[in-house]
């Protein structure tokens, strides 16, 4: 192991720590600046910040404060109070996301989740993307829970249908299967192939 800094710590082999009272307990491990840090994972890295967490098996953290990695694979880049549990899943910045769906991702924003299949949200506050390969595209409340679903901006928007999508405007929801909604208020599109426009 390689160690610099004050208080830094490890408990396993082939490792590096550098920074302020920093950990390495994963074989083949580093922590490269920061403080509080740990990297707890085989293979696994916090790259600076604080409080920081890599403990799943080559995951990674870069700066930020208390944000962790836990997935194989996984990894976050800054922000604040970010997850990144799933395998092979991805957080880049913002405050309180996760992504918990296997090689999900999440982008900025607050409060936000991608736990389908390889789900995306692109910030926003308070969305959720819980269908496989289905995305929300920032605005508020938002949720693509259909296979293969996509929510637009507006808010309180729910895709649920097959293939379904709903850009933006509020409280409106594509349920059937390849429905779509374009935008206005307190549409529904249920049918197959149904469109609802403002």
């Amino acid at each position: 192991n390689i160690v610099l800094g004050k208080t830094n710590t490890f408990s396993s082999y082939g490792g590096v720590v550098f920074g302020y009272n920093n950990t390495i307990s994963g074989a083949h491990s580093a922590v490269t600046g920061g403080h509080s840090n740990t990297a707890s994972g085989r293979g696994s890295g916090v790259s600076g910040g604080a409080n920081n967490e890599a403990s799943g098996v080559s995951s990674s953290v870069s700066g930020g404060y208390s944000n962790e990695a836990s997935g194989i694979g996984s990894s976050v880049s800054g922000g604040l109070y970010n997850k990144a549990s799933g395998n092979f899943s991805a957080v880049t910045g913002g405050t309180t996301n996760e992504a918990s769906g296997t090689f999900s991702d999440e982008s900025g924003g607050s409060r936000n989740e991608a736990s389908g299949i390889s789900s995306s949200v692109n910030g926003g506050l308070s969305n959720k993307a819980s269908g496989s390969y289905s995305a929300v595209a920032g605005g508020q409340k938002n949720e693509a829970s259909g296979y293969d679903s996509d929510v637009s901006g507006g808010f309180f928007n729910a895709a649920s249908g097959l293939d379904s999508a709903v850009s933006g405007g509020s409280h409106n929801e594509g349920s059937g299967y390849y429905s779509a909604v374009n935008g206005g208020n307190s549409n529904e599109a249920s049918g197959y192939y149904s469109d609802v426009s403002g």
